[in-house]
């Protein structure tokens, strides 16, 4: 995806470039314009398990969206 729909990261282009791809704005994806990155400190994250605490409560009008990128773990050759 990074690489293929790259233009997808310029604002102005997400809506054309996404669902060119098959993929159904307000279902598969949605465009935010007023993001902002969390602090380290507003949040925690168990990465045994996987999830993210936040400290404090989102508001009525707030979302969160999270982004990850997974890197598989390379055999030992055992």
């Amino acid at each position: 995806m990074t690489n293929t729909y790259s233009a997808a990261r310029d604002i102005d282009q997400t809506y054309s470039v996404l669902n060119g791809a098959g993929l159904n704005g307000g279902s598969d994806y949605e465009k935010l314009q007023s993001a902002r990155l969390l602090n380290s400190s507003e949040y925690t994250v168990n990465t045994a398990l996987g999830y993210v605490s936040l400290k404090t409560s989102l508001q009525s009008d707030q979302v969160l969206a999270v982004a990850y990128e997974y890197t598989p773990r390379r055999a030992t050759g055992r």
